[in-house]
This record gives structure tokens, sequence and C-alpha cells, in this order.
């Protein structure tokens, strides 16, 4: 089977918060909250992006300043892709163009009874990282679940989505 051709796009900063949620709801990504979307759309460091397939909606995702164990570097925030697009490399397709985006620190988590999402981020980010990064597991007020963090500054670019 062929792989699908993936564009992730950078949603500009003057893009709303209702454009960020209208996108996700496309993508039935339930995870993007209003919440999350205002955010976005007020802070400076905060930035969202979609995933295209073949220009239908793959899935989204948005970045944050990292917040469990760093002051500085990135956080995804929110990562969705949908479930017709999943094990196809639209996702790892996805992060890797993120990461390349954004070099510096960064931290991925997800909560501890989503395994499924484990195991996808423990193996993007272990091919993105040829295996140099940390996983951590907290359980307190700051974070419940398990964290990857990996420094990409000296990596070079793995990015396949197209900018």
């Amino acid at each position: 089977s062929q792989k699908p051709n993936v564009f992730v796009l950078a949603m500009p900063k003057a893009a709303t918060a209702s454009a960020l949620v209208e996108t996700a709801t496309k993508c039935r990504a339930t995870a993007v909250s209003p919440s999350a979307a205002t955010r976005h759309a007020r802070a400076e460091r905060f930035f969202a992006h979609v995933a295209l397939v073949d220009g239908h909606y793959a899935g989204v995702a948005l970045v944050a300043p990292a917040i469990v164990t760093q002051t500085d570097g990135c956080w995804m925030e929110q990562f969705f892709v949908m479930k017709k697009y999943r094990r196809l490399g639209v996702g790892r397709s996805a992060a890797h163009f993120i990461f390349d985006q954004f070099r510096g620190k960064w931290e991925v988590g997800q909560m501890p009874l989503n395994q499924p999402a484990r195991a996808f981020w423990l193996r993007t980010i272990s091919d993105y990282t040829g295996g140099n990064f940390v996983e951590h597991e907290f359980h307190d007020e700051c974070w419940d679940g398990y964290l990857q963090c990996f420094d990409n500054t000296e990596l070079s670019g793995h990015s396949e989505g197209r900018r």
C-alpha cells in the first residue's frame, strides 16, 4: 500500500479560536477544546497545525510552551489524527514535521490509561531522535501520566510533511 501524501500547515496567528475549533470539528478532534483554541488565538507562543491528506482534513495539533519539567521549550498540547488516517504514517509525518519547526527542548505527554497514544509517541519519538529521549512517569499536580522529553537542537531535519 502506498503512503498517503501528507501536508502539514501552520495556522496563522490571525486564525480565530472559532476557526481552529471548526477545523478540529471537521477532523472529529473532540480533544481540542474551545478553551485550548482560545489560548492558542491569544497567546504568542501557542501554535496550531492542520494535517491534510490529499486535500482532506486528517488531523490537528497544538504546540504550547513546555509546562511539566521545563521552563522553556515546547509541549505537544493537543495531537489528533482521524481514525481513517491512523496507522498510515500520517501522525508520524505530522509529528516529525512539527518537531522540525521548533528546535529545542520538547515534552510530549499521555494520560496513564491511554496506552495506544503512549505506544505511538514512544515509536515516533524514538524514530525521530534515534532513541535519544527520556521517559518519565508523573502522578502529581503538574501532570498525571507519561512524559517523553528530548532536545532536537542538534538533530538534522526528519520532516516528511511539506511546508
